[in-house]
């Protein structure tokens, strides 16, 4: 049970706030003794946030009450004073913009009125209740890395505990690249990838694949050389390693193939593929095997030495090739 005992007669109604800041209840007509009483229905023994809300006071919100269980009363007392009310303003940025962002805030004479620079979790900056509210601001969100889209928002700010959104969309240069390793599903199959710096050292080693194709995601470094090396015990690649050097930044992506040969007992045809079809667009042909049940058995992504020849190993085996 909740009352509040500090009757003011400008009060027009109280909200209360659980700890994560959610409405949960509000307030709205007072006892014959004049005081807002919740009755027996917030939970107890929890913290609770009040706001009284008036038109012509500010009142200092609450710092979090711990609520006590009936028949027992908690009292709140709040201190009010006929000064400036303060607004709140959140800013929304996309989260792959948010790295390296800047919110700046101008007040109506083009002062800085706040500079904000961290994002909460839910994506937005926030001012807290700081600035004069019913007052319009200039939001400009900035980062050297981006552009947003509108560079600037006009927005009047809301009095709290209202909070004032508002959003800007964004285009920012990556500084990441992809590299994607082509080969026969055959090939993959218990093989590794390791990519290595300029240097020799070790950046990534892939052992996962999705049909044949490794890949990095948008994890290394753009606008740096790389070597590609494929592993697999009791085989040899072909090329043994592919030099990429200038890693395109994202959305780009640095494709590489290699061809295999294993000791096995299988057989060996080859496919041919016209050299202006290997490649359609930023698209790559593949090559699908299946068995006489119409069960996938392998797919080939990566094309041969010369762009235009593919193997892979059955024997004695119907295959189909599509």
């Amino acid at each position: 049970m909740l009352e509040w005992t500090q009757v003011v007669s400008q009060v027009q109604l109280v909200k209360v706030y659980d700890t994560y800041g959610n409405l949960f209840t509000t307030l709205t007509s007072t006892t014959s003794q004049g005081v807002f009483d919740s009755g027996c229905t917030i939970p107890c023994n929890k913290n609770m946030r009040l706001f009284p809300i008036t038109q012509k006071l500010i009142f200092s919100s609450s710092s979090g009450s711990l609520i006590g269980c009936c028949p027992d009363a908690t009292s709140v007392s709040f201190t009010c004073g006929a000064v400036e009310k303060n607004g709140s303003l959140a800013v929304k940025i996309p989260s792959e913009c948010q790295s390296g962002t800047s919110i700046y805030v101008y007040d109506a004479h083009g002062n800085v009125a706040s500079i904000i620079t961290s994002v909460d979790s839910d994506g937005y900056y926030r001012t807290g209740c700081k600035l004069p509210c019913n007052q319009s601001y200039k939001v400009v969100p900035k980062n050297q890395k981006c552009t947003f889209d509108p560079p600037v928002r006009i927005v009047t700010v809301d009095c709290c505990p209202n909070e004032t959104k508002t959003s800007f969309n964004c285009d920012c240069e990556e500084s990441e690249g992809r590299i994607q390793v082509h080969m026969s599903m055959q090939c993959a199959k218990d093989a590794k990838v390791t990519i290595l710096d300029e240097n020799g050292n070790t950046v990534v080693t892939l052992t996962n694949h999705t049909n044949g194709t490794f890949d990095t995601g948008c994890t290394l470094p753009c606008n740096k050389a790389y070597k590609v090396v494929p592993e697999k015990k009791n085989c040899t690649f072909s090329p043994s390693f592919k030099i990429i050097n200038n890693l395109v930044c994202c959305p780009g992506t640095n494709s590489v193939a290699f061809e295999c040969d294993c000791q096995s007992d299988g057989a060996r045809f080859l496919i041919k593929i016209p050299s202006d079809c290997i490649h359609v667009d930023d698209n790559q042909t593949s090559v699908y095997i299946y068995d006489p049940s119409g069960k996938i058995v392998d797919i080939i992504n990566a094309p041969g030495m010369m762009g235009i020849m593919i193997q892979v190993k059955f024997c004695n085996a119907i295959l189909s090739v599509k």
